[in-house]
């Protein structure tokens, strides 16, 4: 392998002598001879006839082997080689079990009668049967019906034994040879072989015929005077060695920059303008701060809280405190009165431009418990002024419930709301505060028409009601059926009962719940035309008028009772029916 080797000798000194130096590279010697002298170099001789070579030096140590190569890739797999010829068939497997038996097919059309055979001669009579006269003769037998569907499969027989193995197909012929896998690493260099003796020097060469090349420079002659005329400038010396470091001069005097002392948090600030006149203050005081660039802009600071405050009001100072911590995280409004004491009250305002102000007030006065209240603080108040809290719950941002104070204060939510009651067992729940103190008040407007209430279901049907004139309406819960024969009435569920079209006799009706005394019901009876017989059983009696015991044909008949729980056996009791004409 060829290898360029480059190799700077200038600074080997030897006096005119001849260095012989060996460089190894990568398991390749070289040998470089190289001559300098002390003094200038004259022109270079005549090149002298070459030496006889010198013995050649003894081989150095077999260097260990480098490591293996990486294996090449895998070489194509060759052709198949023959198919060997067919094995013996093996022996025939058991026979499965026999399939179900298919359907049965349609049987074939009755074949024709036989003839009848001749009849014996009659026999002396006796008690006793003679023998059956001989069977006649088969008849043709029918048509064959069409076969049945075919069976199911039985199940596999068991597997045969297998064939005696056939004889091995001739080796197919070897596939080519595969790529050369690509050069493994190179080996470790092994360890350098010990260095040869070096081979007697070679004979002098002979004197070389004179040069038409100038000889070495002879010896330097004596000085000449000294000339008038400046020489040429001779090339530069060579670099001097560096002087020893000289001694530290003296401290020169102080330079302008940041001044000594100041505390901490203090600026740095200028007294007029002239250049490095400063002194430390605590800071600028300011009417009014404006952050000139545009864009959002943020107040940070690594302590614990922020606040921005005042404390030349007459009435103390104010502070808005911003601060997270276990108790006390968010913003934090603060007063004081002018000694420092708490003031009882604090304002959050939102200045309209107009004549007043909203405010959100939190008053804890002499003890007592924390007020907050809501509305215009100073100014004109008006009806259209309104304070009005909204609470957002919703993707679109429009108020899901909220609260106003025009006197027309509404509450839309969609859970439950509470009055009195920390949990609400309703969607409106009010418990009164004392016992003089209703816990709802309906009242209606002047002239009022509509009703005070209304109890609606999720169709928004009235289902009973508290009129205008405070009337209470309530729409009977009626229970209906065409033609019974018992009646079992629940009267906790029902106010009315309607029979019609009855067909048969009613042999019971009878009351069950826990009605309250002067409790009402209504039964309306009408038959399909005959006149039907009605029984009642012991929870119904007579109250002043008895009770109907039959319908007339194609008339209604209605009966009334009232629930009187004061009568010794406690009953519905008849006090009214009417038949129609």
């Amino acid at each position: 392998m060829n290898r360029d080797l480059t190799i700077d000798v200038s600074s080997i000194e030897s006096a005119g002598s001849v260095q012989a130096m060996s460089v190894q590279v990568s398991q390749t010697s070289y040998v470089i001879e190289a001559l300098t002298a002390s003094g200038i170099a004259g022109p270079q001789g005549a090149v002298g006839p070459t030496g006889p070579a010198g013995a050649t030096g003894s081989a150095g140590a077999t260097g260990p082997t480098g490591s293996q190569g990486s294996a090449g890739t895998q070489g194509s797999v060759g052709p198949a080689g023959a198919t060997g010829a067919t094995g013996a068939n093996g022996t025939q497997g058991d026979t499965g079990p026999a399939g179900a038996q298919g359907t049965a097919g349609t049987n074939g059309s009755q074949g024709a009668t036989g003839p009848t055979g001749p009849t014996g001669a009659a026999g002396a009579d006796s008690t006793v049967a003679g023998p059956t006269g001989p069977q006649g003769a088969a008849g043709t037998n029918g048509t064959n019906g069409d076969a049945g569907a075919q069976g199911p499969t039985g199940p596999q027989g068991a597997a045969g034994t297998n064939g005696t193995n056939g004889t091995a197909g001739a080796q197919g012929a070897t596939g080519p040879q595969g790529p050369d896998g690509p050069q493994g690493a190179d080996g470790t260099n092994g360890t350098n072989g010990a260095q040869g003796p070096a081979g007697p020097t070679g004979p002098q060469g002979s004197q070389g015929a004179d040069s038409t090349v100038a000889g070495p420079q002879g010896p330097t002659g004596p000085a000449g005077a000294d000339s008038i005329v400046a020489g040429p400038q001779g090339p530069a010396g060579a670099q001097g060695d560096s002087g020893t470091t000289g001694a530290q001069g003296p401290q020169g005097a102080t330079g302008p920059g940041v001044p000594v002392g100041g505390t901490a948090y203090q600026l740095l600030a200028k007294n007029s303008g002239t250049d490095y006149d400063t002194t430390w203050t605590s800071g600028p005081t300011v009417d009014s701060l404006t952050l000139s660039s545009t864009g959002a802009k943020t107040v940070t600071t690594p302590g614990t809280e922020l606040g921005l405050g005042q404390t030349g009001d007459s009435n103390g100072r104010s502070t808005l405190i911003l601060r997270n911590r276990t108790g006390s995280n968010g913003a934090l409004f603060t007063t004081r009165n002018t000694s420092g004491g708490a003031m009882g009250l604090v304002d959050f305002g939102f200045e309209s431009g107009l004549l007043y102000q909203s405010n959100i007030r939190m008053e804890a006065r002499d003890g007592s418990y924390g007020v907050v209240k809501m509305g215009p603080a100073t100014g004109t108040y008006n009806r259209t002024n309104v304070t009005e809290v909204q609470f957002i719950d919703n993707p679109t941002g429009t108020a899901t419930y909220y609260f106003c104070s025009n006197r027309t204060a509404t509450v839309v939510r969609s859970g439950v709301f509470g009055v009195g009651v920390d949990s609400p067992l309703a969607a409106v729940h009010a418990v009164s505060p004392a016992a003089a103190t209703p816990g709802v008040i309906a009242k209606g407007a002047a002239s009022q028409t509509a009703n005070l209430q209304e109890w609606q279901n999720s169709s928004g049907t009235v289902l009973a009601s508290v009129t205008a004139a405070g009337g209470a309406r309530f729409t009977p819960r009626v229970y209906s059926a065409a033609t019974v024969t018992t009646l079992i009435v629940l009267t906790d569920l029902y106010d009315a009962v309607s029979v019609t079209a009855q067909a048969s006799a009613i042999t019971s009706i009878t009351p069950s719940g826990t009605p309250n005394n002067f409790d009402k019901i209504t039964f309306r009876f009408k038959d399909n035309g005959t006149a039907r017989v009605i029984a009642w059983s012991s929870g119904f009696v007579a109250g002043g008028v008895a009770l109907p015991t039959t319908t007339v044909a194609n008339k209604v008949l209605t009966v009334g009772f009232i629930y009187d729980s004061g009568r010794a056996t406690p009953a519905w009791t008849c006090v009214a029916a009417a038949q129609e004409a």
